[in-house]
């Protein structure tokens, strides 16, 4: 995998209702906040987008392989 600038690979380990809890490979942990899914909505057609996303498990499951990039508080 080609990873960009400040990518890491990480595992989805539990979800919360308003966050993904993940383990990063270079052993250290974090959460992806639910605003940071809201983008992630199912695609229907061409042109139409499913219901907005208001939950983690939505679009996570614990297991799960993801990209991440550290975002600055």
């Amino acid at each position: 995998i080609h990873l960009l600038e400040g990518q890491q690979i990480a595992v989805v380990r539990r979800i919360g209702a308003k966050e993904a809890f993940i383990g990063v490979e270079d052993g250290s942990t974090g959460a992806i906040p639910l605003k940071e899914m809201l983008w992630a909505r199912r695609q229907l057609g061409p042109l139409a987008l499913g219901p907005a996303v208001t939950s983690p498990a939505q679009v996570l499951a614990p297991g799960d392989v993801v990209l991440v990039k550290r975002l600055e508080a």
